[in-house]
Order: C-alpha cells, then sequence, then structure tokens
C-alpha cells in the first residue's frame, strides 16, 4: 500500500502498467489521440488493459475528443484542455483535468480564474509543477488541497516525495512513466525509486 493516491501519467507500455499495478497505484494515465506523440491505439490500450487487475486506466487525450471513447477499455479520461470539459460532459464521462504550472503561476487568481469555475466539472485535477515543492508558496498549497481535489506533480526524489505527502497530505501525486528503450526493456529506475518511497512497507 502507497502512503497517498498516486497516478502515473505518460505509461505506454504492459511493462509500467504492470509495475504500477503491482505497487498499489491508483491510477495509470494512457495516451490515446492522434494529437500526442506516441499515442496507442484502442486495441493496445485494450491489450494491456485485459493483463491488469486493481488498478484504473484514463486514457489521456489532450485536446481531442474521442470519438468512441467507449471502445477503450478505461476508467476515465484525461484532458489538457478545459474547452473540451463540457463535451465529454455531454458525452456522460468527467473527465480529470491536467495543467502545467510554474510557481509563479500557482497563485490565488489561478485558483479563483480557473479551477474554482471547473472544480465540479471535473474528477479532479492534476497540477505537473515545474521545479521541487520548496520553490512554491507551501501556505498555497496547503489552501489549495482544502478545497480542491488535486494530484500533485513537482521535480520529486525519493526523499522530497515522502516529505511532501508528510507535510500536506494530498489527495494524490502524479508521476510520470518511462519510455521502452525496447521491448519488454525499461529504464524506470526514477519512477521505482518514487514508488518505493511511498511503500508503506518502508514504514512497517
Amino acid at each position: 500500500m502507497l502512503k497517498t493516491d498516486v497516478i502515473v501519467r505518460n505509461v505506454k507500455n504492459l511493462h509500467d502498467a504492470r509495475y504500477c499495478a503491482g505497487m498499489g497505484v491508483e491510477y495509470i494515465s494512457m495516451p490515446v489521440s492522434s494529437d500526442i506523440d506516441g499515442a496507442l491505439t484502442v486495441e493496445q490500450i485494450n491489450e494491456i488493459a485485459d493483463w491488469l487487475s486493481g488498478i484504473k486506466i484514463a486514457g489521456f487525450t489532450s485536446t481531442e475528443v474521442l470519438e468512441n471513447p467507449e471502445a477503450y477499455k478505461t476508467d476515465a479520461i484525461e484532458v489538457s484542455s478545459s474547452q473540451i470539459i463540457d463535451t465529454y460532459k455531454s458525452k456522460g464521462i468527467t473527465p480529470i483535468l491536467s495543467f502545467k504550472v510554474s510557481p509563479e503561476e500557482l497563485t490565488d487568481t489561478f485558483a479563483k480564474d480557473i479551477l474554482e469555475p471547473l472544480k465540479d466539472k471535473v474528477s479532479f485535477f492534476v497540477l505537473e509543477c515545474a521545479g521541487k515543492y520548496s520553490e512554491y508558496d507551501e501556505s498555497l498549497i496547503k489552501e489549495l488541497k482544502e478545497h480542491y481535489s488535486i494530484y500533485w506533480g513537482f521535480n520529486f526524489d525519493s526523499e522530497d516525495i515522502v516529505s511532501f505527502v508528510d507535510s500536506f497530505n494530498p489527495k494524490g501525486i502524479a508521476l510520470n512513466g518511462t519510455e521502452e528503450i525496447k521491448t519488454g526493456v525499461n529504464n524506470f529506475d526514477e519512477l521505482a525509486d518514487l514508488l518505493e518511497a511511498l511503500d508503506t512497507d518502508e514504514y512497517a
């Protein structure tokens, strides 16, 4: 069991997906639309899904609306454009919404103008934050996590990811998958280090 919920984004292969499932990750997000480099086909997504259990799969569509989202064996849709949320809502899908933000952009104004109007239209937010969490206003992080469902993504290492979770008790953490070097071979040491740091077995 992990210390907090985790979404691992940009997962493109079965190896990463099965590792995440085994580690108790809540969600993996897999690119599924043609506007994303290296996107997976519906057949590839469904083949991976057939191998998994105990983990939720989100299809990441960026700015494109899938014509047939029901064809994918996914539990959710992640988007990075607020402009297509209503289109998915009309299909009966409440999407996950992700943003890239810098320390300068993550402000009270961002919360008021962006997060607040959308909070009831999304399952949760993923904030892909540039840099370390120590570069951000910690009082604002605490305020935002009290009002919004946010999975936080920073440039974590295995020490500060534990410190962040212990200090802020977030809704969740956002991490990134790895590229497959060749079939069945990945260099996912960094992802493994972060997930193992969150493994509560380490604290038994």
